[in-house]
């Protein structure tokens, strides 16, 4: 199976400091230089997730939509529940984000 250029396990060993700490060698500007094509390239092959012993097989797309995505939201809406039942002013709009609308003129 092809394996994504910033494989890497995550230290937790010493404080990092920001995110991009726990990946060595995954930057922004890493990040910002893969192309479209190379994304897409991706679509309908095999990948697999491994913890341990243990693995699961997906497709690139199902491993997006069916796990990926889907944890996201879970602990990003967790996290903004957690805040605000703690107290910290937060509203709808700090979770969804500005709007992106079609302006006609």
């Amino acid at each position: 199976m092809p394996s994504w250029p910033f494989r890497s396990t995550p230290t937790l060993s010493r404080p990092i400091g920001r995110f991009w700490g726990l990946f060595p060698g995954c930057s922004l500007a890493a990040l910002e230089a893969i192309e479209a094509s190379e994304v897409d390239a991706f679509v309908g092959r095999d990948m697999r997730l491994a913890f341990g012993d243990r693995h699961i097989d997906f497709t690139a797309e199902n491993f997006l939509l069916s796990f990926s995505q889907p944890n996201f939201y879970f602990h990003a809406s967790t996290t903004y529940a957690i805040l605000r039942w703690k107290g910290v002013p937060l509203g709808k709009r700090d979770f969804t984000g500005k709007l992106r609308m079609v302006r006609k003129p």
